[in-house]
């Protein structure tokens, strides 16, 4: 195991880290960005809500919906929209992407 895997678990690091303990980083502002640690338990809490929204916007007969975005914030949407591809009967998804700020 190399140093920092030990060194991690005598100060008992893994733990904290999904508990959102900012120390565990280098001290530059990490409890602004722990909230994804647990994401996936708060998003699921949500899917009444996504499932209404969704049924909306196929009710409403959408045919395109526009993603704007910078970077990493579409590469996500843009990832699951080449994977799944279009779904029948809900709009087509179109991304702008760029990483110039002026743009």
């Amino acid at each position: 195991m190399n140093l920092a895997a030990v060194k991690w678990t005598e100060t008992n690091k893994v733990n904290r880290f999904w508990h959102k303990d900012p120390a565990c980083g280098p001290a530059i502002g990490e409890e602004k960005w722990l909230g994804w640690i647990d994401i996936v338990e708060r998003e699921q809490r949500e899917l009444a809500a996504f499932a209404a929204l969704a049924a909306d916007v196929k009710a409403a007969g959408f045919t395109s919906v526009l993603l704007l975005g910078m970077g990493g914030s579409s590469l996500c949407p843009e990832v699951l929209a080449v994977t799944f591809g279009r779904q029948p009967g809900f709009p087509a998804l179109h991304i702008v992407d760029s990483t110039d700020p002026s743009q």
